[in-house]
């Protein structure tokens, strides 16, 4: 949140407008960002409903579920993005190459093209991605994810220890293991029926584990 703060202070523009002009439309992914229904044609979209009644005014379609973020405008650091599975695929893909020391690919929607054709850009400078990606001193966070528990995580015993990721309240999540590579994108609606629905809990480790398996990762990191 204070993040937020920062970037629209330095950049005289609000998150939104920040993170499309200089993160998303960079990486081809027109249909990521924040407060999808007040873009032009973002309410013929469709989105997921989430949890009803939970803020007085707010549309369970197309509206940050968060309390905070909703109070911010709609957009916050933590909480406020819409978009597809294969965007946010995409958006980790990127800060995965970055980590490694490589420049990020605008991906084309044919991913069967050869790769001479992606379109190369330096967009995440690789020392600030493994500062962010870097669990603080003291700390199972890093300052820009989580990271697996030492026991039973929502990842599943086939990350390893060297991966980050990011647990959303509706039911979403999404985790990248810097050491092996492999990415998996969760998303669901667990609260449009309330949220004391907890099934996502045992549902995340066996949706996390059979995605290795099929990924080829069968090595367990945790008991």
């Amino acid at each position: 949140m204070l993040l937020k703060a920062v970037i629209e202070a330095v950049s005289g523009q609000d998150l939104d407008r920040y993170c499309r002009e200089q993160i998303y439309q960079p990486l081809g992914l027109s249909g990521l960002g924040f407060c999808p229904t007040s873009r032009p044609g973002g309410e013929d979209q469709q989105y997921a409903a989430t949890e009803i009644g939970l803020i007085q005014g707010r549309g369970i379609q197309g509206e940050v579920h968060d309390e905070n973020a909703w109070a911010a405008g709609g957009m916050a650091g933590h909480a406020g993005l819409f978009g597809r599975g294969w965007e946010v695929f995409r958006l980790l893909a990127a800060l995965y190459q970055s980590y490694q020391g490589q420049a990020a690919a605008k991906m084309p929607l044919n991913l069967s093209l050869p790769k001479e054709d992606f379109e190369i850009m330096d967009l995440f400078p690789t020392r600030w991605v493994r500062y962010f990606l870097t669990p603080v001193p003291g700390s199972t966070r890093t300052l820009g994810f989580d990271t697996p528990n030492p026991g039973p995580a929502s990842a599943g015993r086939f990350f390893s220890r060297h991966s980050v990721g990011h647990l959303g309240f509706t039911g979403t999540s999404c985790w990248l293991d810097l050491d092996l590579g492999q990415m998996v994108i969760l998303l669901t609606n667990r609260v449009h029926l309330g949220r004391d629905n907890d099934k996502i809990k045992q549902f995340r480790p066996l949706i996390h584990e059979a995605a290795s398996q099929a990924l080829g990762f069968t090595q367990p990191f945790r008991d």
